[in-house]
């Protein structure tokens, strides 16, 4: 009886440990599946990242060589009013030869 009773009790052990196994195995299939998903977030938000700063970067530099030609139109037109106050501005030639010159740097710039 004490036999059949611990050969009955052995069964039952290694029915659960078969469950258990399984149930381990499937955890670990889900585990490595979520760590894969995880890792493949995780790439495609620094590949984002990585792509935003450089359109960060485009646009300061855009933005800085806007503030550039500002700044030398700013310079260029004080410049232009100092020459009116000197009183030459009366020759058309001059005038036009300066709006001309204004025109030709601000296509550069631009």
């Amino acid at each position: 009886k004490e036999l059949e009773g611990s050969q009955s009790q052995n069964s039952e052990a290694q029915i659960q440990l078969e469950v258990l196994t399984t149930e381990h195995t499937a955890m670990t299939a889900q585990l490595n599946a979520t760590c894969a998903d995880l890792e493949e977030i995780k790439t495609r938000a620094k590949a984002d990242m990585d792509a935003k700063e450089a359109q960060w970067k485009n646009r300061e530099k855009e933005l800085l060589f806007e503030m550039s030609v500002l700044k030398s139109r700013a310079g260029k037109s004080a410049d232009d009013d100092l020459d009116m106050e000197n009183g030459d501005v009366d020759d058309p030639a001059v005038l036009k030869a300066r709006i001309e010159e204004r025109d030709r740097r601000i296509a550069e710039l631009e």
